[in-house]
């Protein structure tokens, strides 16, 4: 009898521990904001409007991304700046990326932390030049708020150069914030796997007092 109880608390343990990282993953949303009443604005290599933006609170990201068209399969890089000063915050890694036509094109895994009190300046830049999703509509979602105004980035003697004057527009993106999910540690494996053991012993020694 004490052994079932053991093999049934086992079991327990182990359904109490997918509840939590079940809980953990839902952390993770992605806030977009595209309007309806947008257009697409084209750009050549190397060239790209960039989204303003502020956030209310600090705010992490994981991914993030562009509404875009691009001009055949492409590599795309991605940057954030600084609005006001022109500084570069955070460039990607060049992802090669396949034309699936109009849609969010996003950064491979990220880690970078928005704060208050800072204008923001996001996009990406496609190397065969790319139709971009804009409108004029400045709204807020989730802590971000989107500003019109957009600014533009060119490439200029191999580097990449942010004009902090401000256009007419909101550039569409999105971001992909919360906690990435936790990998188990190897005692979460042995704890599963004396859990699962359990319950099949448990199973195994009903089964044999049903038969006797």
């Amino acid at each position: 009898m004490d052994v079932r109880c053991d093999y049934i608390a086992s079991g327990l343990a182990v359904a109490g521990l997918g509840i939590k990282l079940d809980r953990v993953k839902s952390r993770i949303q992605v806030i977009t904001h595209q309007d309806a009443g947008g257009w697409l604005s084209g750009r050549e290599p190397g060239s790209a409007p960039m989204g303003r933006l502020t956030v209310d609170k600090s705010i992490n990201i994981n991914k993030f991304g562009v509404l875009m068209d691009i001009k055949g399969d492409s590599d795309l890089q991605f940057f954030i700046y600084d609005a006001d000063t022109g500084s570069n915050l955070l460039t990607s890694s060049i992802i090669e990326s396949v034309d699936v036509g109009l849609g969010y094109y996003f950064t491979d895994r990220l880690n970078f932390r928005f704060i208050p009190n800072t204008v923001y300046s996001v996009g990406a830049v496609s190397s065969n030049g790319a139709w971009y999703a804009v409108d004029m509509v400045a709204n807020s979602i989730s802590g971000f708020n989107f500003l019109t105004g957009n600014q533009n980035i060119r490439k200029e003697s191999g580097s990449y150069i942010l004009n902090t004057g401000t256009a007419c527009c909101d550039v569409m993106t999105a971001f992909q914030v919360g906690r990435p999910r936790k990998v188990p540690e190897p005692h979460t494996f042995a704890l599963l796997g004396l859990g699962l053991a359990g319950i099949a012993a448990l199973r195994r020694t009903k089964t044999a007092t049903e038969e006797s």
